[in-house]
């Protein structure tokens, strides 16, 4: 029983700034490596098989089960001699990787091999084989496992009597969050668990960033300190602030990862993004840093992006060109030239070989500012469409900026957001929400296209051209439609509303097939057609069939522009579109051709 297995509790930096509970685990995490004292287990865990009936009674309390909200609640404001409580995720390290409840600590019941070897026997043969073969692997390292536990909460107590009340919560909050909290009790922890698990936390984290919320967004420029003023509208009491940078770990240009922690993934981004829109007053502005649906890598919500694109106060910090430039030298000089090397390359694409060349010979000679103006023009170039795009010109406050001062121009900003807060409401944000306010992002001058499923029971509006209309081969398309190809058009998910087919403004009732991690396909609930597919947070698309049966023919926009996954097809295809090994821009399948224009 006191075989210890490599030490699995994982300091998970790279999710959020780390707290001071957390930072204080490298210590001990160096010991585990070299020992493992024995802990004595209570005898209801004496037996392989003892521990197999206690786990299978399943008789962890209700009352100890709570809901996401009074979880987070419990999180943050149960304090025991000055100390929160620990929150201990079981799931595998890689489910922990994709993302978890902010603050959590990995105290996984099983390896990710262990996992994927049970995931595989309950596929074959069943859910009691699974469970006789999670059970033998689990039970000889509990002593372990409790000796990972109690060091945590020694590690975390901050000089205080050693905590022992914890949270802990699994993937749907049954087998793996009950057993380990009646482990964790019958030797002397407190413990409350979260009802529905992780996927309940996902689900209040997506209601809460579609919640209605008054938004000022900060706008400007490259080098025009944004960040700077939100961090001095911190200062303002009163005021809320989100710095979605911050929470990406990037700065957004493409020298925005130096100096940054690597970036979370896009899961757990929204995940602490949930967080701190909870906390937000609606009726009041919270102050925003204007940002395209990406920063890095990291992937913006939807709802987020949206609320972006309809904020009803956009400050614009209109900032000489040269004071941009030196701010840019002051962050980013810092780094050296080998570093700013590196992310140059990235003007290739962009720039061209020639002008990148003659950027990297400029940093090769420690002519640092050349290379900043340039990358400055560069950004320039795609910035006023990027302000205008979408937005009705009157909610646009052009400020003029002629100081460094952070604190001055928040104060500028401050007073222009004072003009405005009272007259907007947190509804009218919503504008996705809303039967006439329905066009997020203000696609309201843009042309609208309405389908209906087979039964007439679920709407789908669009409104302007698609950004892909692309003609699928893969096994999951067909395998679902029961064709050899499926076409699709799709959108930004703000240029698309489902709604309920009657004449009222009620919502779709949908069912939803999760086919990939970051793809949901959604049917009615009533004939099962096929309505829409989410594709990640930055996409949705809509069936190209549902749109091409009226008296009209399609505009040539409609038209499909390439094969996707065409390596996987049942049947050729001789229409002269490119085609594609798999995704987008990824290697020509075989017959394939880069053509640009459609048949």
């Amino acid at each position: 029983l006191l075989t210890a297995a490599c030490l699995t509790l994982r300091q998970h930096r790279r999710r959020a700034a780390p707290s001071a509970a957390r930072t204080g685990l490298h210590g001990y995490v160096a010991r585990a490596a070299a020992s493992s004292p024995a802990f004595e287990l209570d005898a209801s865990f004496g037996t392989l098989e003892d521990t197999r009936q206690l786990v299978q009674a399943r008789g962890w309390p209700n009352d100890r089960s709570l809901p996401v909200r009074d979880f987070l609640h419990r999180q943050r404001h149960w304090l025991v001699d000055a100390c929160a409580p620990v929150v201990f995720d079981v799931r595998s390290p890689i489910e922990f990787d994709a993302g978890h409840t902010p603050g959590a600590i990995n105290l996984p019941l099983l390896t990710n091999d262990q996992r994927e070897t049970v995931g595989k026997t309950f596929r074959h043969d069943g859910p009691n084989s699974a469970f006789s073969l999670a059970i033998q692997q689990v039970y000889p390292n509990l002593a372990h496992m409790l000796w990972q536990a109690v060091e945590v909460c020694d590690a975390t107590s901050d000089g205080h009597v050693p905590r022992r009340h914890v949270l802990v919560y699994c993937k749907r909050g049954g087998m793996r969050s009950q057993s380990m909290a009646t482990f964790l009790t019958s030797h002397g922890f407190e413990v409350y668990t979260l009802s529905g698990g992780y996927k309940a936390f996902r689900t209040w984290a997506m209601e809460e960033l579609q919640r209605p919320q008054k938004v000022c967004v900060v706008a400007g420029a490259t080098g025009s300190g944004k960040t700077e003023v939100l961090q001095a509208l911190r200062q303002h009491p009163g005021r809320q602030v989100v710095d979605l940078e911050a929470l990406a770990c990037h700065k957004g240009s493409v020298f925005g990862h130096l100096g940054e922690q690597p970036q979370p993934t896009s899961e757990h981004f929204r995940n602490l993004l949930a967080c701190e829109w909870a906390e937000l007053d609606p009726e009041r502005f919270v102050f925003l840093e204007d940002e395209g649906p990406r920063i890095g890598e990291v992937c913006l919500p939807a709802p987020t992006y949206s609320c972006i694109r309809a904020a009803h106060l956009v400050v614009h910090l209109d900032v000489p060109f040269a004071m941009r430039a030196d701010r840019s030298l002051a962050t980013y000089g810092p780094y050296g030239a080998d570093a700013l090397s590196e992310s140059v390359e990235r003007f290739r694409v962009s720039m061209g070989n020639q002008r990148t060349d003659e950027l990297l010979r400029h940093l090769a000679d420690g002519e640092l500012r050349p290379v900043c103006e340039e990358a400055l023009r560069n950004y320039d170039k795609i910035y006023e469409h990027h302000l205008r795009k979408n937005r009705n010109p009157d909610d646009i406050v052009a400020i003029t900026v002629d100081t460094l001062d952070s604190a001055v121009v928040a104060n500028a900003v401050e007073t222009a957001a004072a003009t405005r807060e009272t007259l907007v409401s947190a509804e009218s944000m919503d504008r996705a929400a809303s039967a006439d306010d329905g066009l997020a992002g203000g696609v309201g001058d843009l042309p609208c296209r309405e389908a209906l499923c087979h039964c007439g029971a679920v709407s789908i509006k669009t409104w302007g051209a698609p950004i892909f209309v692309s003609i699928c081969h893969c096994s999951v398309c067909r395998r679902l439609s029961g064709a050899p190809f499926v076409a699709s058009a799709l959108f930004a998910p703000a240029h698309v509303e489902l709604r309920g087919g009657g004449s009222g403004a009620e919502a779709a009732v949908l069912v939803e097939t999760q086919t990939s991690p970051s793809v949901a396909r959604r049917r009615c609930a009533a004939c099962y057609s096929p309505v829409c597919a989410t594709l990640g947070s930055r996409y949705l698309a809509v069936p190209l069939s549902l749109f091409g049966g009226g008296k009209e023919p399609l505009p040539s926009e409609w038209r499909p522009q390439h094969h996707l996954h065409y390596g996987m097809r049942v049947l050729d295809v001789e229409d002269g579109l490119p085609k594609y090994e798999g995704r987008v821009r990824g290697p020509m399948a075989d017959g394939g051709q880069r053509a640009t224009t459609g048949p």
